[in-house]
């Protein structure tokens, strides 16, 4: 296994020395890929339901008995967004490569909230990972609907107040 910090100058000295190269992987910095991941993922977000889907249907897979990478593997494949469909892709990519679930969620956490990683980590821990994504999904379900509630009632005020500066300029 050979490291050459450009690839013009790697395939040079494989020539010169006369070997045959079977394969060749370009590694970047890792520093510098986590900010690149960084920078995507704040131009564009995730909907909420997206993650309350994602943690239920990511529990009752693993409950059904597929395994981590299978069951993200299956959400690729039916997801519709592409963002998404990246950060499943990048995830099942880490977990693969020797990482644990909640370690490769935290690169997303501009996406999953502290809160997710945190029960994923609990979930890891405990071995109780699809209870913890339920917990997790019930939790977030509710705030969201609390969110919603709030924008409503804040509707009729934003209205109101409005009309009144039209009235005033008019």
């Amino acid at each position: 296994r050979l490291k050459y910090d450009n690839v013009v100058v790697a395939f040079n000295k494989i020539k010169q020395t006369g070997d045959l190269l079977v394969s060749y992987k370009i590694e970047t910095d890792s520093k510098i890929k986590d900010a690149v991941v960084k920078i995507r993922s704040s131009f564009s977000k995730i909907k909420m339901l997206d993650k309350i889907t994602f943690a239920r249907n990511l529990a009752n897979m693993l409950e059904a008995g597929l395994s981590l990478t299978r069951s993200i593997a299956v959400m690729e494949k039916q997801s519709k967004n592409k963002k998404l469909k990246n950060i499943f892709h990048e995830l099942n990519l880490d977990i693969s490569a020797g990482k644990t679930f909640h370690d490769a969620l935290k690169r997303w956490s501009t996406v999953f909230p502290a809160v997710f990683i945190s029960m994923v980590k609990a979930g890891e821990e405990s071995g109780n990972l699809a209870d913890s994504l339920k917990s997790v999904a019930t939790q977030m379900e509710a705030t969201y609907k609390l969110q919603k509630k709030i924008k409503g009632a804040m509707m009729y005020p934003s209205v109101i107040f409005s009309v009144m500066i039209l009235i005033g300029i008019v």
